[in-house]
């Protein structure tokens, strides 16, 4: 796995006296120590996954023999397209707007699109202005 694939889409490089500091984009966390470190820090606090998925129960095909299932991936896949949706949520209404729209669970673009300006103001933070804007946005 390349790490710097995921620049932009669970870290950004900034600098901090002249050095290069990555930040995770999900919240303020901040590393000098490269692109692992602050990957390690997504995958601990903002995803939750095996790196093996186990089973708990036996699975059986109707004869009665024991089933194994392919071991899953360790999850990086998901987890991107995770991040990729959450960033075209910001990306398209803003920090601030994205933010709001995640924290309430819209965190995919076609789950803000059957929105209302009434469903809209229901989210904190989200007046009908803001609302009103959303959807203009989404109708583009």
């Amino acid at each position: 796995m390349n790490v710097k694939e995921f620049e932009g889409i669970f870290y950004r490089v900034g600098k901090w006296r002249g050095h290069d500091n990555y930040e995770c984009m999900q919240c303020t966390f901040a590393t000098l120590g490269g692109p692992e470190k602050v990957l390690a820090h997504v995958r601990k606090k903002h995803f939750s996954w095996s790196e093996r998925c186990e089973p708990m129960v036996a699975i059986a095909d109707r004869r009665g023999r024991e089933i194994t299932p392919e071991p899953v991936d360790s999850g990086m896949e998901e987890m991107a397209a995770e991040a990729v949706t959450r960033s075209e949520v910001i990306n398209t209404f803003g920090e601030e707007v994205g933010a709001m729209l995640i924290s309430a669970g819209y965190s995919t673009l076609t789950s803000v699109e059957p929105l209302t300006v009434d469903d809209l103001m229901k989210i904190e933070g989200i007046g009908r202005t803001r609302a009103k804007k959303i959807l203009k946005v989404m109708s583009e």
